[in-house]
């Protein structure tokens, strides 16, 4: 199947074009920026369910430190009755004077005890405070880098659509250029989703790798130049480079 010099350019520049359309098709899988986004996405997920982990530990804590700032109010208002009690001494004898004196410190001690234990809780809730907020902040820095690899996903698929479009009319155009049964038989394979024509280099099939045949190099030893053979293995059209 010998083609004229025009055609074996033609067919030459079809296969540089269709190659090049593979990769941009592979391109626009953008498959390194999706693996990021997922990345992100995933990290964002588990910032927020740190978050509301920590929202609902720091809730109890929260609840916990009112409940010990009630009691530290009520030991320090029986406390206040007993030490009116002790400073008035009405009806009360030397020993339970000394007796309520007792009591009095054990409720002090009991108060401090309580109050100490307030003070932990309210700690933990700042501590909690500061580290949902360090967690906010880092979640709103994991919304704004996946917003800003989204705009560049989006920018990328144009340049590479606009890029395929300018491709495919510059290779439908070459193909205009080639026998119509050539073209016929690289739209049906392109169509099954395979490669229509490669270039034979050293005897080896450019699209699936093997050696040709023994008989189909005999068929292109002494041919003319353009000459197109077909792929013992993949039956992909095969075509030798210029010169």
């Amino acid at each position: 199947m010998p083609l004229t010099d025009t055609e074996h350019r033609a067919l030459l520049d079809w296969i540089d074009l269709s190659a090049r359309l593979r990769k941009n098709v592979h391109a626009a899988k953008q498959t390194e920026l999706l693996e990021q986004l997922r990345g992100l996405a995933a990290e964002h997920k588990a910032n927020a369910e740190r978050i509301a982990a920590l929202e609902a530990t720091r809730t109890a804590e929260s609840e916990r430190a009112t409940a010990l700032e009630t009691d530290v109010a009520a030991r320090g208002a029986t406390i206040e009755r007993m030490e009116s009690r002790l400073a008035s001494g009405e009806g009360l004898t030397s020993r339970d004077l000394v007796a309520l004196q007792g009591d009095i410190e054990t409720a002090k001690t009991a108060r401090e005890t309580v109050e100490e234990d307030q003070l932990t809780s309210l700690g933990t809730v700042e501590e909690q405070d500061a580290e949902i907020r360090d967690l906010r902040q880092e979640g709103a820095a994991i919304a704004a880098r996946g917003k800003d690899l989204q705009a560049e996903r989006k920018a990328r698929a144009e340049e590479l659509a606009a890029e395929a479009a300018e491709l495919e009319a510059e290779r439908a155009g070459t193909a205009e250029k080639l026998p119509a049964d050539i073209r016929q038989r690289l739209s049906a394979k392109e169509t099954a989703g395979q490669i229509g024509a490669a270039v034979l280099a050293h005897g080896t099939c450019g699209a699936c790798g093997d050696e040709l045949s023994g008989v189909a190099r005999d068929a292109l030893s002494g041919s003319e130049p353009g000459t197109v053979v077909e792929c013992d293995s993949c039956e992909t059209l095969l075509v030798t480079p210029l010169g």
